[in-house]
């Protein structure tokens, strides 16, 4: 309406001029009507132009009110690196929900959960979910990877709710979002009411300013895109409409002050642009009230403790520390007892205790670029799509390692050091020395800090060590005297049991719900199910399809299905416990029917049946302390 009585106005004001310039009363009327129609009918169109803008969702920021160009601008002149990103899951981490967004074929999915009846399905306008008795569009989504969730309008401007159910897309399975994450299972999560507004938009978005006031949350951009690694490229954009600019940059070593560049930062900034997200970090106290306005202060290339309150185990910062205080059990839901991250995406807070970052030249510390890399290099063999999985320069490789440890960079010299063959599992450093040991979206992932496998270490955290993450059939003992053998490490006292059964049985029965989380995913890790085969672990997978945390039930039973004689089985984690058990009945007489070898360690008596009494009495000690690992 402004737009269009603003046209009217004009039109009109363009009546004396035409009378002035023509000198006819009569004409000048005409025309002025003629000008009136034309300035009408683009206004129209503009009054038209903004109404399409949604004023139920965040939306990018006009050119006007922010330095951030988006992605659009970099094509050009970019686009290979583009491509690369185009291709990657950052890009699509935040988009708005349409048909080519949305992975889920949806029809109509019905769900009843805590008392409450909820729905999602398509409609002619796009997708629509329904909480109790009231329907609202879904307007956006974040995930393409693993999970995709689901955000939609609340009547409240453009503040999001979250949908409860998510899709997990390898199994196209719908599932409570709260079974997704290791807590109690009577335990709820709030539907997350301007949740995104105040905290994804933190590391969901590009350049955010969420606006909470009166949520007109606004964004450089939707999604990780050039400009939350590059700094905003209004700058640069404008430099480089110099044909000289350009021609003395072409050379991409060249330093080009305009834009940032992480690939030629110090090690300490470069790791920190990729900490902005990848963190437990807390935006400073002093900062809270404008980051609730305009977001970060944070560009690449500054340093980041300057703008965020980095989060440890043993900080003495004061941001830090009230964030500790103000929440009890902060830490615990966080980090192992040792102060090493366990939930996955804090990769910057295991990067920056790595003994490989923490000394030593500063020119050759490890850095999220010594593994990882943003856009490949143009003979790269791999495709994008598999390309963008972990985005690692050199995959199942030791070379990110030999940059720095060069005495390892030939086969023998690695033997003598890992003691396995050359091209086992065994001798690719990761596995040894980055073990997976933090929990995330159904899946355990590397820890990313730097550290070396102890039997001591896991008596202190009860955190799987990574000889037993892989020699699933071992005791702490077994490892114990091996790790003293090889590498001198002090033998720990253990108990009977510790000696004798193998520690995936120990920790799976016996442990709180992180380690049996752990012991369900690693044992259908291929690597570890190669050395110690699998014929032995249905029981102990029977047993963790029991328990009462909704992620540890999943896991346990996509590794039952990585087995061949049970790659048939239906099961929903969901369903009551009668329906269950019916299916984990039906998994162990199948079992029993393939003849196990005899085993004590695993639990297997001498006439191949389970030692029901061991896994009994283990159960009777398992730790029922409440466990919570949330993102």
């Amino acid at each position: 309406m402004i737009a269009l009585l603003a046209g009217i106005v004009t039109g009109l004001a363009l009546v004396p001029i035409v009378r002035d310039a023509r000198g006819n009363t009569r004409t000048s009327l005409a025309l002025g009507a003629v000008a009136i129609a034309i300035v009408v009918a683009i206004a129209s169109s503009l009054a038209s132009a903004d109404s399409t803008v949604p004023s139920d969702r965040p939306i990018e920021l006009e050119s006007t009110d922010t330095d951030f160009t988006t992605s659009r601008t970099c094509r050009a002149c970019h686009p290979a690196e583009y491509a690369s990103w185009h291709a990657s899951f950052h890009r699509t981490m935040t988009q708005h929900a349409t048909p080519d967004t949305i992975i889920p074929d949806v029809g109509r999915e019905e769900f009843d959960y805590h008392g409450r009846r909820f729905a999602i399905e398509s409609s002619h306008s796009g997708l629509r979910v329904s909480v109790d008795d009231r329907t609202w569009p879904v307007v956006q989504t974040t995930g393409s990877h693993h999970f995709q969730v689901f955000w939609h309008a609340c009547g409240n401007r453009r503040k999001l709710s979250l949908f409860p159910f998510c899709y997990e897309i390898a199994s196209a399975t719908w599932m409570p979002i709260d079974t997704v994450f290791i807590m109690p299972p009577d335990t709820q999560q709030t539907f997350g009411t301007g949740r995104w507004n105040r905290n994804c938009i933190m590391c969901h978005a590009t350049g955010g300013q969420p606006r909470l006031d009166v949520f007109d949350t606004r964004v450089g951009e939707l999604g990780i895109a050039c400009e939350a690694c590059h700094g905003p490229a209004e700058a640069h954009v404008a430099a480089n409409r110099d044909p000289l600019h350009r021609y003395a940059h072409r050379d991409p070593e060249t330093h080009d002050s305009t834009i940032a560049n992480p690939a030629t930062m110090s090690p300490e900034r470069s790791a920190q642009t990729c900490g902005q997200c990848h963190s437990v970090s807390a935006i400073r106290s002093r900062d809270v009230a404008e980051w609730q306005e305009t977001g970060s202060r944070f560009r690449p290339g500054d340093d980041l403790d300057e703008t965020h309150a980095i989060v440890t185990a043993a900080s003495n910062d004061p941001d830090v520390v009230e964030l500790v205080r103000s929440h009890p059990g902060f830490l615990a839901s966080k980090f192992w007892p040792d102060g090493m991250i366990r939930i996955a995406g804090r990769e910057y807070n295991g990067l920056i205790r790595s003994p490989c970052y923490d000394h030593g030249d500063s020119e050759r510390r490890m850095t999220c670029l010594s593994c990882h890399e943003m856009h490949p290099p143009s003979d790269e063999s791999r495709s994008l799509h598999d390309w963008r999985v972990d985005q690692l320069a050199e995959p199942e490789s030791n070379a990110a390692c030999t940059q720095c440890h060069e005495e390892f960079a030939d086969r023998d010299s690695v033997v003598a050091h890992t003691h396995h063959a050359a091209d086992s599992s065994g001798s690719l450093c990761l596995n040894c020395h980055m073990s997976h040991s933090t929990y995330g979206l159904l899946k355990a992932v590397r820890s990313h800090e730097i550290s070396s496998p102890s039997v001591q270490t896991t008596l202190d955290t009860g955190r799987l060590n990574a000889c037993n993450q892989c020699h699933l059939d071992r005791s702490l003992g077994w490892t114990a005297e091996h790790l003293a053998d090889r590498y001198g490490q002090r033998m720990p006292e253990l108990t009977d049991d510790q000696r004798s059964i193998a520690a995936t049985i120990l920790h799976g029965l016996e442990g709180d719900a992180a380690q049996r989380a752990f012991v369900a995913w690693s044992l259908g890790w291929a690597p570890a199910r190669d050395a110690s085969g699998a014929d032995w672990m249905a029981p102990l997978v029977a047993e963790l399809m029991r328990d009462p945390y909704h992620p540890v039930r999943f896991m346990a039973f996509r590794t039952l299905r990585t087995s061949p004689e049970f790659t048939d089985v239906e099961w929903d984690f969901m369903a009551p416990t009668e329906v269950r058990e019916t299916t984990i009945d039906d998994v162990l007489e199948r079992w029993r029917q393939t003849d196990p070898r005899p085993n004590a360690v695993v639990s297997i008596a001498p006439d191949g049946s389970l030692m029901r009494d061991v896994f009994d009495r283990l159960l009777r000690n398992r730790d029922l302390r409440p466990v919570f690992l949330t993102e």
